[in-house]
């Protein structure tokens, strides 16, 4: 799941296209490397997050269940980049153009259609056969 990955070079005209501007602040590249500006992938950043939170056992199933739905959606957004004062490296800037959905929407949804059971009442039935191993 965690890997290295390399970053992105992208040019000027791409930085109009992701209606941002080009600034003194903006990671450049070196001429020698091809110039252009620092940039990644949503989805490449997201993965490193989930990769840098320190997971007990207890939570593989979380874990991957945020894997497979970052590679689901695939996030292909960009990340530009930025010297801020203060950091050592440069800094990301996560102001990037989404479509996101109505979370209070999806929740009341859910509120309205969701089962009121307690957990003690979900049970095995006698026809039941267990799987050997999760899926």
């Amino acid at each position: 799941m965690c890997e290295t990955v390399l970053p992105l070079q992208i040019a000027g005209d791409t930085l109009s296209e992701l209606d941002k501007e080009v600034t003194p602040s903006l990671v450049q590249l070196p001429k020698e490397y091809g110039g252009g500006y620092l940039a990644s992938l949503e989805i490449i950043h997201q993965m490193h997050c989930l990769c840098g939170i320190e997971l007990s056992s207890s939570s593989d199933h979380c874990a991957n269940m945020l894997h497979h739905q970052l590679l689901c959606v695939a996030d292909t957004g960009l990340i530009t980049y930025h010297w801020v004062k203060g950091s050592d490296g440069p800094f990301p800037d996560f102001n990037t153009l989404h479509k996101c959905k109505d979370i209070s929407k999806i929740k009341e949804w859910n509120r309205q259609n969701g089962v009121r059971i307690p957990t003690k009442s979900i049970v095995r039935t006698p026809d039941t056969i267990d799987l050997k191993k999760a899926p």
